[in-house]
């Protein structure tokens, strides 16, 4: 079973844990990544406009 595994359950619990944070970043953000839009509130990674 791909639980039992160590590998597996990383794998999985990464999967996991990086979807549900660009889910918040993505609300939080209120924009997909890489989405330009008006209504955006914040930027992914650091990057802002000089």
């Amino acid at each position: 079973m791909l639980l039992l595994d160590e590998d597996g359950f990383r794998k999985v619990l990464q999967t996991v844990v990086q979807e549900t944070l660009e889910s918040e970043m993505t609300e939080a953000i209120e924009a997909q990544k890489g989405e330009r839009t008006a209504e955006r509130v914040g930027c992914r990674s650091g990057y802002y406009e000089r």
